[in-house]
């Protein structure tokens, strides 16, 4: 998972959002550093795999994002279900059943 990737998909409340993220390169580096970078600045945070933060597992199933700066970030900042890691597709659902967002990351 760690490496380039772009948001090819993000889906929130009824609306397709990808839009927001155009632009944007997200650096998913094996520290656990997240860095979103994006002609309007760069935005640093934190990824990692694990139910809770002693839970660090790469068998969990699910992977948290914390990162911040404008709405785009903000709206990443989450604890996404994973439901496929391949070499060129992340495709994440948000852990609250009732919530219909889906992210997926390209390469």
């Amino acid at each position: 998972m760690t490496g380039n990737w772009t948001v090819t998909y993000y889906f929130d409340s009824g609306k397709d959002e990808t839009s927001d993220y155009s632009g944007y390169s997200f650096d998913f580096a094996s520290t656990g550093v997240l860095t979103a970078t994006h002609s309007s600045g760069t935005y640093t945070g934190t990824w990692r795999i694990g139910d809770s933060s002693s839970d660090d597992d790469s068998s969990s199933n699910k992977l948290v994002i914390t990162i911040s700066g404008n709405k785009a970030m903000d709206d990443l900042q989450d604890d996404w279900l994973i439901n496929q890691i391949t070499d060129s597709e992340i495709r994440l659902m948000d852990d609250n059943p009732e919530s219909a967002e889906e992210l997926r990351f390209g390469r």
